[in-house]
């Protein structure tokens, strides 16, 4: 199914799940047509109910902005049972995709619950580039999406080993504001397996969309950033509230 869509924030990334008023307003402004709210930068929620709560304010939200707004789950890997239970009522609430944290998490934790995202059909997001490469391994199958908002982009050491990986996407939020950054990202990882976000910064999100209509090469591959990729990647986006 295709979006009739021009823009989607691949990481609305805003910690409580609620669509700010001024958030709301400045996204009309962009012309953003869709966001997907998520975030899975910093601690996990402290508790099991912590993250059963969120993510119902994350679903909430989604079916209060319908075909404005998308979610994903959230997924602590060190409790390994709650987060398959998570992403399994996740799969039949409207979720496009899985917040993953991994701090603290063992490898077998690890390797179940993504087993678990990609058996349904789930991308799952996460933010440690050395975790990430440890799970392709094991995992070829599955989807995923490296995220960290923030004006502290990832080194060329941390992207290098997985440029070649055909499953892993990059959340251009990640990049921020740095110079050059938005370049190296589009020479390791090509067009296809970028996505544009704002974060939780729209300013720095904007900044990097007027970059983008400088540095990529076509309207097509603008077209991929801009939405394309994300419409794509998270297969159940039109289906979603």
């Amino acid at each position: 199914m295709t979006l009739e869509a021009t823009l989607i924030d691949a990481s609305a990334a805003f910690g409580s799940g609620a669509l700010p008023e001024a958030r709301t307003r400045a996204v009309a402004r962009m012309g953003i047509t869709r966001q997907i709210v998520c975030g899975c930068d910093g601690p996990a929620p402290d508790t099991d109910v912590e993250i059963t709560s969120l993510n119902r304010r994350r679903r909430v939200t989604a079916r209060a902005n319908a075909g404005g707004a998308a979610w994903c789950a959230a997924a602590d890997a060190r409790r390994p049972d709650h987060a398959r239970d998570q992403i399994v009522r996740a799969s039949t609430r409207g979720a496009v995709g899985i917040d993953l944290f991994t701090a603290g998490a063992g490898e077998t934790a690890l390797d179940a619950v993504v087993n678990e995202a990609a058996r349904r059909g789930l991308p799952v997001r996460l933010s440690s580039a050395g975790v990430l490469a440890d799970l392709l391994r094991a995992h070829p199958r599955a989807q995923f999406v490296l995220s960290r908002p923030g004006d502290d982009p990832y080194g060329a050491d941390d992207l290098a080993p997985l440029a070649d990986a055909a499953n892993v996407h990059l959340d251009l939020a990640s990049c921020g504001a740095v110079r050059g950054a938005l370049d190296a990202a589009l020479a390791l990882f090509g067009a296809a397996r970028l996505l544009w976000g704002s974060g939780a910064q729209l300013a720095t999100g904007l900044a990097q969309l007027r970059a983008l209509d400088v540095i990529a090469p076509g309207a097509e591959v603008l077209d991929a950033l801009r939405w394309r990729n994300a419409e794509r990647l998270y297969a159940r986006l039109g289906a979603s509230p």
